[in-house]
C-alpha cells in the first residue's frame, strides 16, 4: 500500500464484503439496463408469430430480416433520423451558444460591488 493509500483510504475503495456487495449490485444493475436492448435486437429477427409467442424467447427459432426490410421499404427513416440529426445540432449549438454569453455575462459580473450597491439602496 503506498503511502498516499495509507492517508487516503477512502480514494482506495472498498475492501472485502462491501466492494463485492457493491460489485454485485452494479453488475445486476447493468444487466438489467441491457435487456431491453438484447430484446429489442432480438426482436427485429423474429416472425410475427414468434413475437407473439408465450412465453417470450430471447433468440429467434428461425431468424428473418424481413422486419429490417419492410421497416426501410415503407418508411422514410434515413429522414426521420435526418431530422433527429438537425435538431440535435442545433439544439446543441443554441444551448451552447446562449451558456456562454450568460458564462461571459457572469464571469464580468462584479458581485462585490453590486452587493454593495443592493445594500445602499444605489
Amino acid at each position: 500500500m503506498s503511502e498516499h493509500e495509507r492517508e487516503h483510504p477512502s480514494v482506495v475503495g472498498q475492501n472485502g464484503a462491501v466492494g463485492l456487495v457493491i460489485d454485485a449490485v452494479l453488475g445486476v444493475v447493468s444487466l438489467m439496463m441491457l435487456l431491453p436492448l438484447v430484446f429489442l435486437i432480438s426482436n427485429a429477427f423474429k416472425t410475427p408469430p414468434e413475437l407473439l409467442a408465450w412465453p417470450p424467447t430471447v433468440i429467434p427459432h428461425r431468424p428473418t430480416l424481413d422486419n429490417i426490410v419492410s421497416v426501410l421499404r415503407e418508411t422514410p427513416l434515413f429522414r426521420w433520423i435526418g431530422n433527429s440529426l438537425i435538431f440535435a445540432t442545433l439544439s446543441t449549438a443554441s444551448i451552447v451558444s446562449t451558456s456562454a454569453i450568460a458564462g461571459y455575462v457572469l464571469g464580468k459580473f462584479d458581485r462585490k460591488r453590486s452587493s454593495a450597491a443592493l445594500l445602499n439602496g444605489a
